[in-house]
């Protein structure tokens, strides 16, 4: 009877969360229903599976009225009402987590009070507990932004004297606030736009393209620098993280970004900081590595600085995705620092979700095998990861086949190139990557049989793999080829 989304919610609380929403729940501000503080408990029970046969209707039903007649509509009213509060709960939470915002209310509701004195003092207390908050922390200039209206508002209703010879720096203030907000909140979204629209989904132009045609940024960023706005480096890399993945990027001013991103890493709090660094690595994958392999350092370095965050150390609810760990875990691997990839792999897979945390781990050390030339290690690892996505067997097919090669195992590489064939055959609606993907086999096939039968490699096959762009393990099959030239 608790909907789905309602049990998907109740899944992801903490042990404390829970605990808090049951308090929530008894709270008489809250909830005057004794009937959800039962629901309450028999969802305390089924925590943290949601499989126990006490949430079926019927025995719901039992439990909270008592034996007799089957209530279904009143226990369906009760669990949306237990669903509505359990959003009220959260949303609460959200807001006792983010105090700038429980402080910008409380001096909204002073102010609309007419109690001024107070909200003066309130507000200079808790401007002076934001020192200790990363100076361009998103929460932070919103507060700056809205502490601006109300010391407009508490100055205006009270005229007070002091604050109307502030006027001129409260403004700016509020402005420059305003002005940092938006331009990193659309920045933002002409990236995702972009994104959208590479992939095909988005077509017609929209108010984002409208803006960015009409806007001369560079005239607009050169006006700050000249005034030593506070703001400037917040701003421009924003702005240049979007501009170039759109357009060239000179090594000069790639290191410039750079630089700006480990500047501001420790100064816009950490989950901001870790939106700038992936966007800095996904921005080298995409424009960079692929004209010099040297850019995969930058990759580690931004790895490193994403180490020393700790972000996932200090964030126990904010989980980390399989294709994060793969950003920053590859390209180590790349530049042989083997270790610190292996480091980086099992401080950082424990932070996923726990059906992922063993296969991604695996994945890892049967790659870094790989490397390290340890081939029967490599598919001990690799046979322990349960195969469920296209992506997985996709990256985990490739490493069968080489590590087979390797061990001079042609019949075994012969019959995983078949199975890798047939899996590309299955498969309906291939994105073009796979389907290139799916052609560089014939590579692979002729590397297996040159080195079974002792011959030397087709030399304008040779040819053709080196002319293409790319495709998976592309530097891999070039120096086999070359060694069976």
């Amino acid at each position: 009877m608790l909907s789905t989304s309602t049990i998907e919610i109740l899944k992801k609380l903490s042990p404390d969360e829970l605990k808090r929403l049951g308090d929530f729940i008894k709270s008489p501000y809250f909830n005057t229903t004794t009937a959800l503080e039962k629901i309450y408990q028999i969802v305390l029970k089924a925590h943290p599976e949601y499989t126990s046969s006490a949430l079926e209707p019927k025995k719901m039903s039992e439990k909270i009225f008592g034996k007799g007649e089957y209530k279904e509509k009143r226990l369906k009213n009760l669990c949306a009402e237990f669903g509505n509060l359990l959003r009220k709960f959260i949303g609460y939470e959200q807001i006792n987590e983010n105090g700038l915002d429980l402080d910008i209310n409380i001096t909204k509701g002073l102010v609309m009070r007419g109690v001024f004195r107070s909200a003066v003092n309130f507000i200079e207390k808790s401007e002076a507990r934001t020192e200790e908050i990363p100076f361009f922390h998103s929460d932070l200039i919103h507060y700056r932004y809205n502490i601006g209206c109300g010391k407009k508002q508490i100055k205006g209703a009270s005229q007070n004297a002091f604050y109307k010879n502030e006027l001129n720096e409260i403004e700016n203030e509020r402005c420059d606030a305003l002005v940092s907000l938006f331009m990193r909140d659309f920045y933002e979204a002409a990236h995702m736009y972009d994104v959208s629209k590479g992939l095909g989904y988005l077509t017609d132009v929209n108010i984002i393209e409208n803006f960015t045609d009409a806007f001369d940024m560079n005239l607009f960023l050169d006006s700050l620098k000249k005034t030593n706005n506070k703001y400037y480096t917040f701003i421009k890399t924003h702005y240049l993280l979007f501009y170039h993945f759109k357009n060239e990027i000179s090594e000069v001013l790639f290191y410039e970004l750079k630089n700006d991103v480990f500047k501001l890493a420790h100064l816009v709090g950490q989950l901001n900081a870790f939106d700038l660094i992936l966007k800095t690595i996904h921005l080298i994958q995409i424009k960079l590595a692929p004209l010099d392999r040297k850019y995969y350092n930058d990759i580690v370095d931004l790895g490193k600085l994403f180490r020393e965050l700790k972000i996932f150390e200090t964030n126990e609810e904010v989980k980390i995705s399989i294709g994060t760990i793969n950003d920053i875990f590859l390209p180590a691997v790349i530049v042989k620092e083997y270790d610190w990839a292996e480091e980086f792999a099992r401080e950082y897979c424990q932070y996923l979700e726990e059906d992922l945390k063993e296969n991604q781990l695996n994945y890892c050390l049967g790659v870094l095998s790989f490397k390290r030339g340890r081939y029967s290690e490599s598919l001990n690892f690799l046979n322990s990861i349960k195969l469920t996505s296209f992506q997985q067997k996709h990256s985990v097919y490739y490493y069968y086949l080489m590590n087979y090669i390797e061990m001079k195992a042609f019949e075994n590489a012969l019959s995983t190139l078949q199975a890798f064939k047939q899996f590309f055959i299955d498969q309906k609606n291939l994105p073009v990557f796979f389907q290139d993907a799916n052609k560089s086999l014939k590579y692979f096939n002729e590397i297996i049989k040159c080195e079974m039968d002792g011959k030397k490699i087709d030399g304008h096959l040779y040819e053709e793999a080196k002319a293409k762009s790319s495709f998976p393990h592309k530097i891999y099959v070039i120096e086999k080829m070359e060694k069976l030239k």
